[in-house]
């Protein structure tokens, strides 16, 4: 694999996703080696989603935009946490790459939230990704599995095919349908309603089961504004289907996110 195709093919896995996480400085500040083998971009925006899985209203928070690369093979990044490439090729105008990452996990929903259910702590997801590409079009795979049994304790995988377009030499545009199946444990953290919990909530009792809980799509943007400056962007729409729409803690099937913010290159 060519280095000019690994710097951009892995540029575009890094990029997607948006979730807060620890914020570093550069890397070639405080770590020794070669700076040429560090890439890195930080830097802070606002983001907006809805307070838990099937919920209405929404909540603003600050995100940090963290994406550290070294060697062009491990990475600490903000949507998907700290992780390493396992595999990277290519085969004429079809491309591969496969990686496994840790990173935490921030759906999650308070016992304020819907009173009388119980508490869905933010947990650290153990995740394996894949994504295969042919010209300006990638089918792409994400397993999370919750780790310590502190949030869910369940499983997800999201499906989604991405159309990527380059603008200019350092920022992108990509767009894409996505799905995500979860597992029974997941459904039941989040949509399950107990005949004990319906009588504390007043919730009509609901047995959630596995299956896929919603389709959607988002949009990501990174448009270089300066030398060393991107402005990034993102926007993502979800419908809630089957039993996480149905179950009466939903309070509405759409659920949207967005997050602008400011990027800076080193």
């Amino acid at each position: 694999m060519s280095q000019r195709f690994k710097l951009s093919f892995l540029s575009l896995t890094l990029v997607m996703g948006l979730s807060v996480t620890d914020t570093p400085a550069s890397a070639q500040w405080f770590i020794p080696g070669d700076p040429e083998d560090w890439k890195a971009s930080v830097g802070l925006g606002a983001g907006i989603r809805p307070d838990y899985p099937g919920a209405k209203n929404l909540v603003a928070t600050p995100v940090p935009f963290i994406d550290v690369t070294y060697k062009k093979r491990f990475f600490l990044n903000s949507g998907r946490g700290l992780g390493t490439f396992l595999y990277g090729d290519k085969d004429g105008r079809l491309k591969y790459m496969l990686g496994v990452a840790v990173g935490p996990s921030f759906e999650s929903r308070s016992r304020k939230d819907v009173p009388g259910l119980p508490k869905v702590g933010m947990t650290a997801a153990a995740r394996a990704f894949g994504e295969v590409f042919f010209d300006s079009w990638s089918f792409e795979t994400v397993v999370s599995k919750d780790m310590i049994g502190e949030g869910h304790e369940g499983m997800s995988v999201d499906l989604g095919l991405n159309y990527t377009h380059r603008v200019k030499e350092t920022g992108l545009v990509r767009i894409g349908p996505q799905l995500r199946y979860v597992s029974g444990d997941y459904m039941d953290s989040f949509y399950t309603v107990t005949p004990q919990q319906s009588a504390l909530s007043g919730l009509s009792p609901f047995n959630a089961g596995s299956g896929i809980d919603r389709v959607g799509g988002r949009a990501y943007l990174s448009y270089p504004i300066a030398k060393h400056w991107n402005i990034v962007g993102l926007v993502s729409y979800h419908l809630l289907i089957a039993d996480a729409a149905n179950s009466p803690v939903s309070r509405t099937r759409h659920q949207i996110g967005l997050y602008s913010g400011l990027s800076y290159r080193f």
